[in-house]
């Protein structure tokens, strides 16, 4: 058989694949998810962080940002969700990569740029 190279999320590398930056933006809902600095103490600059759609019955565009071990570290935010959301119902392949990082007492500031992969 063929041999095939996997990425961090168990993605086959396509040799001609563009990631396209739809947006930078502010990590949301930190606040509200359980033991968040633990769940994103190795995030770091330049972290690939996958993305994941959230059925929620008072927010139809919830998009989870996920840590390497798949759990939830917030949300994309309200002013940037509702296209995220509805190109991944279209079936696109969105992630986010950190641009910056910072920890205020029990605080997480994450600024993310939100990426289209285009095949």
């Amino acid at each position: 058989g063929a041999l095939a190279l996997t990425d961090s999320f168990g993605d086959v590398i396509k040799p001609f694949v563009r990631d396209i930056l739809i947006k930078e933006s502010q990590l949301d809902g930190t606040v509200s998810v359980d033991d968040v600095l633990a769940l994103s103490k190795d995030v770091k600059r330049g972290d690939w962080l996958a993305m994941r759609r959230v059925k929620d019955a008072s927010d139809a565009f919830k998009v989870a940002v996920l840590n390497a071990a798949g759990e939830t570290i917030g949300y994309v935010h309200r002013l940037e969700k509702e296209i995220v959301a509805r190109l991944m119902d279209a079936g696109k392949k969105m992630k986010a990569c950190v641009v910056s990082k910072r920890v205020d007492g029990h605080w997480l500031d994450v600024r993310l740029g939100i990426y289209l992969e285009d095949v």
